[in-house]
């Protein structure tokens, strides 16, 4: 019992470091806001494309361990539009990582301002 109790306070601790709830809107904080904020990927996070959508706000598709999905910077910081579950950012098999990213790069095209 006390092992399940451990796990799910962790479990939940961890994605409180990097999702934030305000308003009812889940935000970015953490290494996530790290990434999201600076020009590259950081360790736990791969930024698999910035862009501008259809009313020219900046967001980022990301993908992590724990979390992947697409934020914009709006509303006093980096929303969460898009939240799924996460995905191995260590594998060295590309072929695999481009895999796990064709759903996210759809989310993406169907979200960015036409050119």
């Amino acid at each position: 019992m006390l092992i399940i109790l451990g796990f799910v306070l962790w479990s939940s601790w961890r994605t409180d470091t990097v999702v934030t709830e305000h308003e009812g809107l889940s935000f970015a904080s953490g290494e996530l806001l790290e990434a999201l904020s600076s020009s590259e990927s950081n360790l736990n996070t791969r930024i698999v494309e910035r862009f501008r959508d259809r009313d020219s706000i900046n967001c980022a598709g990301f993908v992590r361990d724990d979390l992947s999905g697409i934020a914009c910077n709006e509303r006093g910081g980096w929303h969460l539009r898009l939240q799924r579950d996460g995905a191995s950012i260590a594998t060295a098999d590309g072929e695999q990582a481009k895999e796990n990213d064709l759903a996210l790069v759809r989310a993406i095209s169907e979200m960015k301002r036409p050119p």
